[in-house]
């Protein structure tokens, strides 16, 4: 459902988010798991991700948070909100 160059994007946003390299495989890996679902619940999983845990994700604990998104259990994150949340955990490290 994702084109492999937006999951590209989406990848290389955790990492750069976790600040841990990332390899051509791992995105192969990650994109033949997570490559059926919407851009658009990706990208909500990977803020999400990136607000609440320091080390990158497993595919597991990335299609875990995508699903409850697409469910409704957790909300999409709006630019403003992920601004105002990224500014607040900033100052607490």
């Amino acid at each position: 459902m994702i084109a492999k160059t937006e999951f590209e994007e989406i990848m290389n946003y955790l990492a750069a988010g976790a600040r841990e390299p990332i390899t051509v495989k791992t995105i192969d890996v990650y994109f033949d798991l997570l490559g059926n679902f919407p851009a658009s619940a990706l990208w909500a999983a990977a803020k999400k991700l990136l607000f609440d845990r320091k080390a990158f994700p497993s595919v597991g604990e990335f299609r875990a948070v995508a699903v409850e998104i697409l469910q409704g259990q957790i909300d999409e994150v709006a630019p403003g909100e992920a601004w105002r949340l990224n500014s607040r955990a900033r100052f607490r490290s």
